[in-house]
C-alpha cells in the first residue's frame, strides 16, 4: 500500500504532463485548419466560389441589419453551437464579423468541431469596401 502513495504524485505528474500534450497537440491542429485572409481574397472568393462557399456573419442582428456581405448568413457568435450540427461540413465556411476577432473565436470552434476548410476575415466588416447587402 505504500508503494501506491509514494507513486502516486510521479503518476499524477506524468497524467498532468499528457494532458498538456494533449491539449497544445489539439490546440495546433484547430489552428492549423483556420486561414486568415484579407478584403481581396474574400472579393476574390465571393465572385468565384458561390456553390463551395459559405458565408457566416457573426455578429449581432443590429450589425448585420446595418450592412453585411452579399449573401452571407447571421449566426451571432454566442449561437454558433446551437448551429453547429446545421452546416455543412463539405464547404469552405468564411467567418466574418466587425474587425476579425469574434470571427476568429467562432472559426476555432468551427475547426474544433470537425470542419475542415474554415477561413476567418481578418479586417472584417471594417476593412470591407465591396457590395453591401442591408436588413435581416
Amino acid at each position: 500500500m505504500k508503494k501506491i502513495h509514494k507513486s502516486l504524485p510521479i503518476l499524477l505528474g506524468f497524467a498532468l504532463v499528457g494532458l498538456i500534450i494533449f491539449i497544445t497537440i489539439r490546440e495546433r491542429s484547430a489552428s492549423k485548419q483556420i486561414m486568415n485572409i484579407n478584403t481581396s481574397k474574400v472579393k476574390d472568393m465571393t465572385s468565384t466560389q458561390s456553390d463551395s462557399l459559405l458565408i457566416v456573419d457573426v455578429r449581432e442582428p443590429f450589425e448585420y441589419e446595418a450592412g453585411h456581405i452579399p449573401g452571407s448568413i447571421l449566426i451571432p457568435l454566442g449561437d454558433i453551437p446551437t448551429f453547429l450540427n446545421n452546416l455543412p461540413k463539405n464547404k469552405t465556411i468564411l467567418v466574418v464579423c466587425r474587425s476579425g476577432r469574434r470571427s476568429l473565436e467562432a472559426a476555432r470552434l468551427l475547426a474544433e468541431n470537425g470542419f475542415e476548410e474554415v477561413l476567418n476575415y481578418e479586417g472584417g466588416m471594417l476593412e470591407w469596401d465591396g457590395n453591401i447587402e442591408y436588413g435581416l
